[in-house]
């Protein structure tokens, strides 16, 4: 059997005359707009190691993601002619959200957990639970997403409408599944970004103001996820008739939600820059790391011998990190705060990994030969 994948057929939709489908169209419009706005705003996260590079991806992903959806939208009420084989169309835009998802809760879930790793008594434990979470979180997508794909292509090849009916039942449980786990991922960091600004409150009296935006960032997370369960467990899973302002009253929600929360873990990120700019003594494992980097290649060149890759040299300090430090240095990074001290390390191998990224690809200056 061939199937209906070259047959055409026009696009469902009332040629811009549904008030509901003009409402989505501005919607998203006015939302791809300000996610424009939102995404120009944001740093480059990698400043601080790489450890956030999710919600910058997110951001980019959640750009195609609408740019397609508004395609999508305009092409039914244009009821353009196509063929069934349109419907592998919805596979990618879905695709775009379902990894966006992922990866904004795994970019924000490390962000809450630098600013409460020291007032953990287990921070390798809550780490850790994090991304097993978001593990779980691909996985689910990836069974969501290879369910639609699947559900087309029965479709596209007439299969026994049992079959399609098993598959989509299937799509429908993991998109559920993905939207639960979300909802509870977004409380436990609600809760950790909560717990953070309790501590500040009760120990210091004063709450700095990351704190009390992380709790703004993570709680919209939450609203946007809340909205989300309550679409796809009752009207997805279980088949309740959805009003008509469903798909606006989703899109709102969602954009609005995302937008302010971009808006706000801007500001997060660049006060932990500016925070680890003002830090002396990490300025001062950063300079240990410098002087050691350009002892090394000077080392090998006063030999007589070819001048090193930087690649190479960064492999051996990111053996032992510790060794390009001073000994005044070592000494008042092990004398202090044990917390404090793995707070310091961790920001140490960032930027030894952000200085590996922009510089390891280099070769140094080989004089050896000059006369």
């Amino acid at each position: 059997m061939k199937g209906i994948s070259t047959i055409h057929v026009h696009l469902l939709g009332s040629s811009f005359k549904d008030s509901s489908t003009l409402a989505q169209i501005v919607i998203d419009i006015i939302m791809l707009c300000v996610l424009i706005f939102a995404w120009n705003r944001l740093p480059e996260l990698e400043s601080l190691g790489g450890a956030f590079w999710g919600v910058s991806a997110a951001a980019s992903l959640l750009l195609a993601w609408y740019l397609l959806t508004i395609i999508d939208l305009f092409l039914h009420e244009g009821r353009l002619k196509t063929t069934y084989a349109y419907i592998i169309f919805y596979f990618f835009i879905a695709c775009f959200r379902f990894t966006a998802d992922a990866f904004i809760l795994a970019g924000t879930h490390r962000i809450i957990s630098v600013q409460i790793y020291h007032r953990l008594k287990r921070p390798a434990v809550w780490h850790l639970f994090g991304e097993l979470v978001v593990i779980v979180l691909y996985i689910s997508a990836l069974y969501h997403v290879g369910s639609l794909l699947a559900e087309a292509g029965l479709w596209l090849q007439v299969a026994d409408p049992s079959i399609i009916g098993v598959v989509g039942g299937r799509k429908d449980k993991f998109d559920a599944t993905f939207t639960i786990i979300t909802f509870l991922f977004t409380m436990f960091m609600l809760w950790g970004a909560g717990m953070s600004f309790r501590c500040y409150q009760k120990e210091e009296g004063k709450v700095p103001l990351q704190a009390s935006l992380s709790v703004a960032a993570t709680g919209l997370l939450w609203i946007r996820s809340f909205s989300e369960i309550v679409i796809v467990v009752r009207y997805h899973l279980r088949r309740y008739p959805a009003p008509t302002n469903t798909p606006v009253a989703r899109d709102t929600i969602y954009g609005l939600c995302t937008v302010a929360f971009l808006i706000l873990i801007t500001n997060i990120v660049d006060g932990m820059t500016k925070e680890h700019a003002r830090n002396p003594l990490l300025a001062k494992m950063e300079e240990d790391t410098r002087n050691s980097i350009i002892a090394k290649i000077e080392a090998e060149r006063d030999k007589r011998k070819p001048a090193p890759t930087l690649a190479g040299v960064f492999e051996a300090i990111k053996r032992d990190p510790d060794s390009v430090l001073s000994n005044e240095t070592r000494q008042a990074v092990y004398g202090g705060d044990p917390n404090q001290r793995d707070i310091l390390r961790e920001r140490h191998r960032d930027y030894l990994n952000c200085l590996e990224k922009k510089c390891g690809k280099y070769v140094s200056e080989d004089r050896s030969r000059e006369t």
